[in-house]
């Protein structure tokens, strides 16, 4: 699959697309008590731009084809094309399948089953 999109898309690391879509999710799951900024949006663009660029320059440098290795117009090119995916396409799909499942289980939690619930008293002092 992952030479089909290569070919489909010769400007784009379809290796770098993938490392930050899941460099998104797992931000949104496991780095929700880790905050950077106040606003939940801007948050998760920075906690998603820190992980993928983590996982990016390993992968980069792990890279020993010294032609590919220097191609940063390639990359960003690939963190852009990221973005704008999950934004336009997969999220909305993904919040789509949240509701239909909620709507298919009869429930109307449709938070993550890993996130703590809120409490719903203050404890007592």
């Amino acid at each position: 699959m992952i030479q089909y999109l290569q070919d489909l898309f010769p400007n784009v690391d379809a290796i770098i697309v993938l490392l930050v879509l899941m460099s998104g999710f797992f931000q949104e799951r496991y780095l929700r008590g880790f905050k950077i900024s106040k606003d939940s949006d801007l948050d998760g663009a920075l906690k998603t731009l820190i992980v993928s660029g983590i996982f990016s320059v390993i992968y980069i440098v792990l890279l020993m084809d010294e032609s590919s290795r220097h191609n940063w117009s390639k990359y960003f090119l690939s963190y852009v094309s990221a973005t704008s995916l999950y934004q336009l396409v997969i999220g909305p799909f993904v919040k789509f399948i949240k509701k239909w499942i909620a709507k298919v289980t009869g429930t109307t939690d449709t938070s993550d089953p890993v996130k703590p619930p809120e409490p719903t008293t203050k404890p007592d002092k």
